[in-house]
């Protein structure tokens, strides 16, 4: 039986990096038409763009791996099938569940990996890749950064901290603006709990507090529960400068959500995320357990062409379900674990059924 498993995992890793590598590949052709002409009128030199694009392939193979898990399964076994192969390991008293077990352990194992990258590697790659294309590239000013888990934020004249931002409502909390004169001694100070975006009105402050210095040095102290105060920064501005779950390692977002919960800032977001970091790396599992039973049943034909079309059917319908129950978690629609874990859980119970119904 190792020599057999041996063979399989051969057939199996020849397709999966190949599959892999043009994956990686088409997605970086595509990226690369669509910056190109930024990075031109920017006059970007070669070795920054090449740069650019190297520091994005962990993060795209950590994305199109599942895919390939998917469509290497699919097309060993469809082969296998097709030489009858696995009808003479049938024969030789070898059970399906033995056939395939090098297949789901090796996808069980490629699992781990990735949430082992996703906790070293890809966070590290995002901001890197941003600071690439963002600074050196198109020449952008950093004009804030993520500091103890708060935003700091430089507009001309005033610095801004931030405890938390909501991009999807575009709300700001806990925000603190302090106005500085030349010689940048402390003019103004604006407290508010909350900022909401609000389209043709600007920035409009709730529970907010003005400071501003008198001539004798004393503070004026005025309150309003609503007040439009104009910025110069929209919603976007802080958007560069917002550090995304997908920058942060678990443990790092796990102590985020920590805090801002400790402060009484609703974190279902965050915890949201923080789930889905846990749940994707095991869709290549689930894939892997979804594709072998699909295989199977094609023992009196099929080939490659047959697998594409598949594997393109089962990850378009994963993807948009997983999608799904993230916009759903978001929304507190569904439980932040039950959004991120119920569409594997779902393709999962599919896969074994199915393996299970398939002919012994």
């Amino acid at each position: 039986m190792r020599i057999i498993s041996k063979y399989i995992l051969k057939e199996f890793f020849k397709t999966f990096f190949l599959t892999l590598a043009s994956f990686i590949t088409l997605y970086l052709v595509v990226d690369f038409f669509e910056k190109i002409q930024s990075f031109i009128s920017n006059q970007a030199s070669l070795g920054l763009t090449a740069l650019f694009f190297v520091s994005k392939i962990p993060v795209i193979m950590y994305h199109m791996v599942p895919m390939a898990v998917l469509l290497s399964t699919l097309i060993t076994l469809i082969i296998l099938s097709r030489n009858r192969e696995i009808v003479a390991m049938k024969a030789s008293g070898i059970s399906l569940f033995s056939i395939c077990s090098p297949i789901l352990l090796v996808s069980l194992l490629i699992s781990l990996l990735l949430l082992i990258l996703n906790e070293s590697i890809i966070p590290y790659s995002i901001k890197k890749s941003e600071y690439i294309e963002n600074v050196l590239i198109n020449k952008e000013e950093p004009v804030g950064l993520f500091k103890e888990n708060q935003i700091w934020y430089k507009s001309p004249g005033a610095i801004y901290n931030i405890r938390l931002f909501d991009p999807k409502k575009n709300i700001l909390k806990g925000i603190t603006i302090n106005y500085f004169d030349k010689n940048f001694y402390l003019t103004r100070r604006i407290d508010g709990k909350e900022a909401r975006w609000k389209p043709g009105q600007g920035w409009i402050f709730y529970e907010v507090i003005f400071r501003s210095r008198q001539k004798d040095g004393s503070f004026k102290l005025e309150s309003f529960p609503e007040k439009s105060i104009p910025l110069p920064e929209s919603p976007r501005d802080f958007k560069k400068v917002e550090r995304k779950p997908e920058e942060m390692t678990f443990t790092e977002l796990k102590d985020y959500i920590r805090q801002i919960k400790s402060e009484g800032y609703d974190a279902t977001r965050y915890l949201v995320d923080l789930h889905f970091k846990t749940s994707f790396p095991f869709i290549s599992f689930i894939m892997a357990i979804l594709g072998a039973p699909f295989a199977l049943k094609a023992e009196k034909g099929g080939g490659v062409t047959l697998g594409v079309g598949i594997s393109i059917i089962i990850g378009f319908s994963y993807y948009l379900i997983y999608a799904f129950n993230q916009s759903l978690g978001h929304a507190e629609i569904l439980p932040p674990i039950v959004s991120a874990w119920l569409t594997n859980a779902l393709f999962g119970t599919i896969g074994i059924l199915l393996f299970l119904g398939t002919p012994r």
